[in-house]
């Protein structure tokens, strides 16, 4: 009775899996995306100091980025690639405001798999360098407004849903988790590491060449 079961939820099974959306190896998807809401970072700031004990500072920041990437699919469901994304980012804390600018490039790969005729899940991971400048403003003493030059890495990884109204095009949803540690010297004998990491949900699209 058991594997008359079994059969009978594999038969039910067969014609989905045959009309599962699937990417052709050797297709490459160019996708952009975007947070579109502002989403909430913990953001610690560790400074070091010569003579002095270490400052640890929290403070909740929101962020709006948007990131483009490439894959190329070497499977019809895994692909390597590259992704490029631009950050901005304020926090302000009392009459001070601190806004960074971020520019990361770095190596990625992805697993897509189909669902349904025009749909799919999909999962992503990246590791990136990045490079940009913070500035920081002091509403009550102008005269202390400076800015300096950042760089570290970081690294993301995704999740989510494909809608492909055409096999060339598709609409993408998910969530993601990102991580980045940037390093600079605003002032001399002064090294301050900035931490971050947070969650959040975006939307974009993809267009595909060659599937």
């Amino acid at each position: 009775m058991n594997k008359k079961i079994v059969a009978l939820f594999a038969a039910a099974l067969l014609p989905l899996a045959a009309s599962a959306s699937e990417i052709t190896p050797g297709a490459i998807e160019v996708s952009g995306r975007s947070k579109l809401v502002l989403s909430s970072l913990n953001h610690e700031i560790t400074t070091k100091e010569t003579g002095f004990p270490n400052v640890v500072d929290e403070v909740d920041t929101t962020t709006f980025d948007f990131e483009t990437g490439m894959l190329y699919y070497v499977t019809n469901s895994v692909g390597v690639g590259l992704e490029l994304g631009y950050s901005r980012e304020k926090a302000k804390s009392g009459p001070i405001t601190t806004t960074d600018s971020l520019l990361f490039i770095g190596p990625k790969v992805g697993a897509d798999l189909g669902i349904a005729e025009k749909a799919s899940v999909f999962g992503e991971a990246s590791v990136v360098y990045a490079t940009g400048t913070s500035k920081e403003e002091d509403a009550t003493d102008p005269g202390a407004n400076f800015s300096y030059d950042t760089s570290g890495f970081g690294f993301n990884v995704a999740a989510g849903l494909k809608y492909f109204p055409t096999r060339a095009f598709s609409l993408n949803a998910g969530v993601d988790y990102t991580y980045m540690s940037l390093t600079f010297k605003p002032f001399p004998g002064i090294e301050m590491t900035s931490k971050s990491s947070g969650i959040g949900a975006f939307a974009g699209i993809s267009i595909y060449f060659g599937n």
